[in-house]
């Protein structure tokens, strides 16, 4: 009887314990002087987007954002930076954006049909569309 309560405290914990939230910040702070570079980056125009506000990534950077890139998107006040963590079929993805000024990313931004957005630090974000 006792094994049995064990077990079920063990799954209980397993259940509780948040894998998504530790994950997403561990990922944030494994890859945030890399990402903070390519900002810099960005911003100081030594990385410029293509037509289709994508950056190639250099290679020492590529593991920043899933598929090697960062979708650019600037305006006369600011500039949004998007490392993808996750990138499915159709509409689905995940990530971390940079924003350059006191703007927020939002619910209904052009930029996306974000289901969630966290503020995590200062001009930075955790979003997802599904």
């Amino acid at each position: 009887m006792d094994s049995i309560r064990s077990d079920a405290v063990g799954i209980l914990v397993f259940l509780m314990i948040p894998f998504n939230a530790l994950s997403t910040q561990s990922d944030f702070a494994f890859y945030r002087n890399k990402r903070e570079k390519i900002v810099a980056l960005i911003l100081s125009d030594q990385l410029i987007a293509d037509n289709n506000e994508f950056v190639v990534l250099p290679d020492k950077y590529k593991g920043t954002s899933s598929g090697g890139g960062v979708h650019v998107v600037k305006t006369e006040q600011t500039t949004k930076i998007f490392f993808y963590t996750f990138v499915g079929i159709l509409d689905s993805f995940s990530g971390f954006a940079y924003v350059s000024d006191d703007h927020q990313l939002e619910f209904g931004d052009p930029e996306g049909d974000f289901k969630e957005i966290v503020q995590l630090d200062p001009h930075w974000f955790w979003f997802t569309s599904y």
